[in-house]
């Protein structure tokens, strides 16, 4: 079936290692969980994911690979994409935004699914990474 939402784990190399992006959910709890949101007619699902971090957390980037697609409730489906932040921008929603170190960030997320999506985007990401032509610098 295909995705109704789209949502991608946000990572960037701090020199000390690999930070991602959490956001605070609109629940009353207000846990820590990935940036997603409903794919817009004529989006892709790639593109939708891009959107809802820029619009959720101010951040942009590209996306380095696709994670899995999870049903989080009946109808819902939403494909996750692994995501290399390049830039800050100011975000479109007032959501809370924070940046954690790998850990850090598997220890506050607040579903074994994200934990999950999370050692999968670091997986990708260094894969990334280290294929990178070597005149860039970490």
């Amino acid at each position: 079936m295909n995705p109704t939402h789209a949502g991608a784990a946000a990572g960037r190399w701090s020199g000390q290692g690999w930070e991602f992006l959490l956001i605070r959910a609109n629940t009353p709890a207000r846990e820590w969980v990935l940036p997603k949101g409903h794919i817009e007619r004529g989006e892709t699902a790639e593109e939708a994911a891009l959107r809802e971090v820029r619009e959720e957390a101010g951040v942009e980037g590209r996306i380095v690979a696709a994670m899995e697609t999870l049903e989080l409730s009946p109808g819902v489906r939403v494909a996750f994409f692994s995501m290399l932040a390049e830039r800050q921008i100011a975000p479109a929603e007032a959501r809370g935004a924070a940046w954690f170190p790998y850990q850090e960030a598997v220890d506050v997320a607040a579903f074994a699914e994200t934990r999950a999506l999370l050692r999968q985007a670091r997986e990708q990401l260094e894969a990334s990474w280290r294929s990178r032509p070597s005149t860039s610098s970490r």
